[in-house]
């Protein structure tokens, strides 16, 4: 999801920051590929 770009993002250029989350990094060990994604506020997203 977009909102995860920053996460991925950041490191990439150098850039640390203690409020970036490994969880959301694209790229990281740690990402969580079973978190919910939820779009337009309410609506869950299941991948196929």
């Amino acid at each position: 999801m977009s909102d995860d770009l920053i996460h991925t993002l950041l490191p990439i250029v150098g850039i640390h920051t203690k409020d970036n989350l490994e969880s959301k990094d694209l790229f990281s060990p740690k990402f969580d590929t079973h978190r919910k994604r939820v779009y337009c506020g309410h609506l869950e997203y299941h991948a196929p």
